[in-house]
C-alpha cells in the first residue's frame, strides 16, 4: 500500500492539524514518478479523498529500520474524515495491486531491502488506545494463544479463508 502524508503545500482543512512533510527541509527529498510516467495522484477512501504528488526521500519507521521510500505528499485532503483523525499520515499495508505503481509498495521495499527482519509485521489492537504494530516479528507477551497461520488466499487486502468462527 502507498504511504501518504500531508505536505507543507497543503493548505485545506483536512491537512490543518496535522504535522506536514516539508520536501524543501530534506536534502535527499526527489519528485519521482511511477512506471506510467504519473507523478501525481487522486485517491478516493470510502470516506474522502487526497490528492497529491510523488516523492522519494530517507524514511525511518523508529531508530533502526530506514529505506529510501517512494511516497505521495498529499496538497489537498478533504476536511472529513482528515481533519479529525489523531494520525498524521496513512501507511498503508496492502499488496502491489493498491499502490501507485512499482516502488511505491512500502511492505514490499522493506522486505526486499532487507530492512523488515524475517518479513513479518504484526498488530496488537485494545480498544484503550494502546494498540501498536511491530515490523519484523511480533511481542509474545501480548498473544493471548498460540499464533495460527493462514495462508493469504488474495493478495490484495490481505484475504484469507475462514471455516468458521467461534466467540467465548
Amino acid at each position: 500500500g502507498n504511504l501518504i502524508v500531508p505536505s507543507a503545500d497543503c493548505s485545506s482543512a483536512g491537512c490543518q492539524p496535522h504535522r506536514k512533510y516539508n520536501r524543501n527541509a530534506s536534502s535527499t527529498s526527489a519528485l519521482v514518478s511511477n512506471e506510467r510516467g504519473e507523478d501525481s495522484s487522486e485517491i478516493t477512501f470510502g470516506t474522502g479523498q487526497i490528492s497529491g504528488g510523488f516523492f522519494r526521500d530517507r524514511l525511518c519507521i523508529g531508530a533502526s529500520i530506514c529505506i529510501d521510500a517512494n511516497f505521495i505528499a498529499a496538497d489537498r485532503e478533504t476536511t472529513e474524515p482528515f481533519q479529525d483523525i489523531p494520525f498524521d499520515g496513512i501507511m498503508g499495508l496492502g499488496f502491489k495491486d493498491l499502490s501507485m505503481g512499482s516502488g511505491f509498495n512500502i511492505v514490499d521495499d522493506l522486505a526486499v531491502k532487507n530492512a523488515l527482519p524475517d518479513g513479518v509485521f504484526s498488530f496488537y489492537l485494545t480498544d484503550g488506545g494502546d494498540s501498536e504494530v511491530t515490523f519484523g516479528g511480533y511481542r509474545p507477551e501480548y498473544l493471548a494463544s498460540d499464533i495460527v497461520w493462514a495462508a493469504v488466499k488474495r493478495e490484495s487486502y490481505w484475504q484469507g479463508d475462514i471455516d468458521g468462527i467461534t466467540f467465548d
